[in-house]
């Protein structure tokens, strides 16, 4: 394993040679109750990670940010590509709003003691070693961990849910799969 430093106090990790497997275990969580910093000194940084870089992980963020007496380095861990947007108004991107519009403010997310990663999805949590792993086998070392994964687009359990044609309502790139569907048809 080689580490590498990420803003702040943070430690990532990644596999390098060897087995390229997170480690074993249960996915579970820790109790989030654990989250004040009441031992962190002015000069030792709390590491949170956010899994998930949606609408609830923006304003946890901004929230924790406006805590001006509490140190703590947030790396926020998101699937999709792009970061936090309006997800409750999706529609209005099939009345001509752009993703772009779309988009919540990013100065949260410019602030020194944030990281958000995107386009890499949590898929481990070592509650022993307080790690988040992802899929690209990076590990990012917590104090106190909050889960903002929000929902899924469920699909029914019906004949013809998955043919060409059939798709879920939930990020931008489903709406955008749907508006090229329909332009080239």
């Amino acid at each position: 394993v080689t580490p590498h430093t990420a803003r702040g106090d943070g430690v990532r990790h990644s596999f390098t040679r060897g087995n390229n497997r997170a480690p074993p275990g249960k996915h579970a969580v820790p109790n989030v109750a654990r989250m004040s910093p009441a031992h962190a000194t002015p000069t030792s940084a709390r590491r949170i990670v956010v899994v998930g870089a949606g609408m609830v992980a923006h304003r946890f963020v901004e929230s924790l940010l406006a805590r001006q007496d509490v140190p703590w380095q947030i790396t926020v861990l998101g699937e999709e590509r792009r970061g936090p947007y309006d997800r409750v108004g999706l529609t209005s991107y099939f009345e001509g709003r752009s993703a772009e519009e779309l988009a919540l403010d990013p100065a949260p997310f410019a602030d020194p003691r944030v990281t958000l990663v995107t386009g890499d999805r949590a898929s481990f949590i070592d509650r022993a070693g307080r790690l988040v792993w992802t899929e690209s086998r990076t590990s990012y070392a917590y104090d106190a961990l909050v889960l903002a994964t929000g929902s899924y687009a469920a699909r029914p359990a019906i004949d013809g849910a998955r043919l060409d044609g059939c798709f879920v309502y939930r990020t931008i790139e489903d709406l955008q799969a749907i508006e090229s569907f329909v332009r080239d048809r």
